[in-house]
C-alpha cells in the first residue's frame, strides 16, 4: 500500500511539474515578446486516478487550482464508489464511473454547505448518536440515583406509629413554657488575678 501510494503521489507531482514548467514557458515566452515582465507561477488542474490491480489499491489526486471544487472527502466518495466494481475485477466501469462523478463535480461547482453537512454526518454521525446515547445514558442513571437515594433517606426517616406515640409522650413530658438564661461575665486573667465568672439563672 505505501509504495503504490509513493507512486502515485510521483507520478502526480512529476506530471504537475512538467505542466507547471511548459505553462512557464509559454507564458515567458509572450510576456517577453509583449513587455518583458516576467511569468507569475501557475497551478496546475489535473486530476489523476491511479489503480493498481495488483494492490486492489486506487487512489485520486487532484491539482492545487481545483483543490477547492474536488477537495479530499469529494475524492475519497468517488474512490467508495469505485470499489464495488474494482473488487469484480471491473477496472473500465470503475473509470468510467470515477469520470462520471468527478465531471458532475466539476460543472457544479465547489461543494456548498449542505455537501459539507452531509459528508460530517456520514462520517460522524454513528460517533455523534454513540456520544449523545451514552450522555443521555449517564444523565439519566445519575437522576435515577438521586431520586432513589431521597426515596430511600424519606422512607427511612419516617416513624412507625410506634415511634410517634413514644415521640408525643416525650414532647409532652419536655415541654415547657419558659426558657432559662445563663448570662456570664469574664474577666481577662492577668498575672495576679483569675477568671472571674457569675452566673444568674
Amino acid at each position: 500500500n505505501d509504495a503504490a501510494q509513493y507512486f502515485a503521489r510521483y507520478i502526480h507531482d512529476t506530471w504537475s511539474k512538467h505542466l507547471t514548467e511548459e505553462i512557464k514557458a509559454s507564458s515567458s515566452e509572450g510576456n517577453n515578446n509583449n513587455n518583458g515582465t516576467p511569468a507569475r507561477t501557475t497551478s496546475t488542474s489535473i486530476v489523476l486516478i491511479f489503480i493498481s490491480t495488483l494492490d486492489r489499491i486506487c487512489y485520486i489526486s487532484s491539482g492545487t487550482r481545483i483543490a477547492a471544487v474536488l477537495p479530499w472527502w469529494r475524492l475519497e466518495h468517488v474512490v467508495q464508489d469505485m470499489k464495488q466494481d474494482l473488487r469484480r475485477g471491473q477496472t473500465g466501469d470503475a473509470l468510467n464511473v470515477a469520470i462520471e462523478e468527478l465531471t458532475e463535480m466539476l460543472l457544479d461547482g465547489p461543494p456548498t454547505f449542505g455537501d459539507r453537512v452531509n459528508d460530517f454526518f456520514q462520517r460522524f454521525g454513528i460517533v455523534m448518536l454513540f456520544t449523545i446515547f451514552t450522555f443521555v445514558f449517564a444523565t439519566w442513571g445519575e437522576c435515577r440515583d438521586q431520586r432513589k437515594g431521597l426515596f430511600f433517606a424519606e422512607r427511612r426517616s419516617r416513624m412507625t406509629a410506634a415511634e410517634k406515640e413514644k415521640a408525643r409522650s416525650l414532647q409532652k413530658e419536655f415541654c415547657t413554657k419558659t426558657v432559662r438564661a445563663i448570662v456570664i461575665f469574664c474577666t481577662v486573667p492577668t498575672p495576679k488575678s483569675t477568671l472571674n465568672a457569675k452566673y444568674f439563672a
